[in-house]
């Protein structure tokens, strides 16, 4: 996870991009609507011939880890990174290229497409993905004639970069630069760039709030003390200046209220692991196999709640893998995770995930089709039961000290008929689990034969039947366009008046509004659900109950927990982070969804 997007702010990380081995040269300016990289390859030859250290050519440089919306990159007579790194980079579609003139030829040799490059002239500017750019040149003279200093505008944050070259301060213009928040030079006397003197004095014309020192080379002979060498060249503090960053700092910048800008330090995640967001972390708590798999997988692990689509952006915009319970997942925010490979739905039912938007980003959504099949059966035909054995009117009066005396109405159950509307995994569970009390079982269910329907003792027939027979109607199908608001006024108004409604599929088949008006007028005799449309019980901090169901004597509610027991949570966590750890090796998980939201192998319910 990218710290900009968390905290919607302008990030300056000089030294996590996976550039080089030891000279940490090269910086990113992370923005909420950009990222830019700048190449400041020159050490990297430099350490070679002047050190002995090995050439630091681009092999830990992946696209998908660097991903820059804008390459800066410099180009003069010394044969330095950029003709190695370019093609790197090339190859990722979001990169554009921005340079000088001299550019063009490492541009063409690199195989970058012409139309995804700009050369910029003296005090030239562009915008690219939001972000203005501006080129500061100076006269060099022999050492590197063809450097580029770029000044970079974003969120408000003026940001410039020295290049890789010594910038003489008596050549300096400040109107060129004014204003600048932040300045990152590569300060290296040694090898031409500015020394620390030089730094100083460009800093006194530019007047930065925060200075970085991007080189590694230049604090050798001060025992690799930043704060020592800057010291030694009389730097003094008059302006704030950071150091070089460790690998994975950060400076995080926010705009200050009194001008400039506010800095602090920060650590990134290691971009060079796997990044693994896990939604519903509070309402639904990892456990410790759950963890290990991931951990084996080498995954880093980000953990919220995620209950607005801000807050999964900004968590996920960088994630491998995305693993959800309950939260929604839309479009929007398929959309932003540029490197997600799999959305893993820890349970049965994906109607809370954008499929559509998921195939379209080629993104494989995973689910667990058949975790809670008997918890889903044994809590509908728990629901069922205390409906059919009036468990709350027996309750009540245990509880009151007295003996009924009159008795509500009480069926044997081998006289009632169920009906079922949805036969997958969890409607065919419950019709076996029906058929031990001898009930006569209608079914309806179009992706299902009337073959598999007779084997289950039930009888296959089409939904008018089905609402004008049953006793006690299960609804146990999945949550699509077709079925949502399956049952209405006119549905409940075709029931019996003594038919009951038991619903453990999703609470949007039903129209609650429409229901509460049919129990309390009779139109139905009871009902019993565990899921709700206009009712959230999955909310962190509890949820209220003023909601009109609570005020029905003839309702049942649990609060969405037919799936619990401690088998299926067990599982539910072990299978959705093997499902991930699968994707993340090149595998196929198991249980992937189609392109209609169902699994291709077979039918499924929408339940859990």
């Amino acid at each position: 996870m990218r710290l900009a997007d968390r905290i919607n702010s302008t990030t300056v990380d000089a030294g996590s991009i996976g550039l080089f081995y030891l000279a940490q040269a090269g910086f990113a300016l992370k923005t909420s609507r950009g990222t830019v990289a700048y190449l400041d390859p020159y050490l990297s030859d430099c350490c070679e011939r002047c050190f002995g250290f090995r050439r630091m050519i681009p092999a830990p440089i992946a696209p998908d880890e660097l991903a820059p919306d804008v390459v800066i990159s410099t180009h003069s007579h010394y044969d330095h990174l950029d003709i190695d790194a370019l093609p790197v980079l090339a190859r990722n579609g979001r990169t554009h290229f921005v340079g000088s003139p001299d550019c063009a030829p490492l541009y063409a040799e690199a195989g970058v497409a012409p139309e995804r490059t700009t050369i910029l002239a003296e005090g030239e500017s562009t915008t690219f993905a939001d972000l203005s750019l501006r080129a500061v040149y100076a006269d060099h003279g022999d050492l590197a004639p063809d450097a580029i200093g770029v000044l970079v505008e974003a969120d408000g944050v003026h940001v410039y970069d020295v290049g890789d070259s010594g910038y003489r301060p008596e050549r300096i213009f400040p109107s060129l630069y004014s204003p600048v928040d932040v300045m990152i030079a590569p300060i290296n006397g040694a090898f031409g760039n500015l020394d620390a003197e030089e730094a100083c004095l460009l800093a006194e014309v530019v007047k930065p709030k925060l200075l970085i020192a991007s080189h590694f080379g230049m604090f050798l002979e001060h025992g690799g003390d930043p704060a020592r060498f800057l010291s030694a060249a009389g730097y003094l503090p008059r302006f704030i200046y950071a150091v070089v960053p460790a690998p994975g700092e950060t400076f995080v910048l926010g705009k200050s209220p009194y001008g400039g800008v506010n800095w602090r330090r920060e650590t990134l995640p290691d971009t060079s692991r796997p990044l693994v967001v896990r939604l519903n972390a509070k309402t639904c708590a990892m456990i410790p196999e759950e963890r290990a798999i991931l951990a084996d997988a080498g995954a880093q692990v980000v953990e919220i709640e995620g209950t607005t689509d801000e807050e999964i952006i900004a968590a996920a915009r960088d994630c491998d893998a995305l693993m959800v319970v309950s939260a929604y997942v839309r479009a929007n925010v398929i959309g932003a995770m540029h490197r997600c490979r799999l959305i893993a739905r820890l349970g049965t039912g994906v109607d809370k995930i954008d499929i559509e938007a998921a195939r379209r980003a080629g993104v494989m959504v995973s689910y667990l089709p058949d975790f809670c099949t008997d918890e889903v059966a044994d809590h509908t035909l728990a629901l069922l039961l205390t409906v059919a054995r009036q468990l709350d009117f027996f309750r009540d009066a245990m509880r009151q000290g007295r003996q009924p005396r009159q008795v509500p109405e009480v069926h044997r159950l081998s006289t009632q008929t169920l009906g079922l509307i949805g036969l997958g995994r969890i409607g065919r569970a419950v019709a076996r689990r029906a058929g031990a009390f001898g009930m006569q079982i209608l079914a309806c269910d179009p992706a299902v034969s009337a073959t598999i329907a007779e084997e289950l003792g039930a009888e296959l027939t089409d939904l008018d039947r089905v609402l004008a027979e049953a006793d006690y109607l299960c609804l146990l199908c999945p949550l699509t366009d077709q079925t949502r608001n399956l049952l209405t006024m006119s549905e409940f108004r075709r029931m019996k008046p003594t038919a009951v409604l038991v619903n453990t599929g999703r609470g949007e088949l039903v129209n609650e509004d429409d229901l509460v008006i049919a129990l309390r007028e009779g139109t139905i005799r009871g009902a019993a659900t565990d899921v709700y449309a206009g009712l959230n019980v999955f909310a962190p901090e509890g949820f209220p109950t003023d909601h009109p169901f609570f005020g029905l004597s003839n309702l049942i509610m649990t609060p969405h927990v037919s799936a619990f027991s401690r088998e299926s949570l067990v599982e539910q966590k072990v299978r959705g982070a093997q499902a991930v750890a699968d994707a993340l090796a090149g595998r196929r998980p198991e249980h992937l969804v189609g392109r209609r939201g169902t699994e291709k192998e077979g039918h499924h319910t929408n339940s859990a």
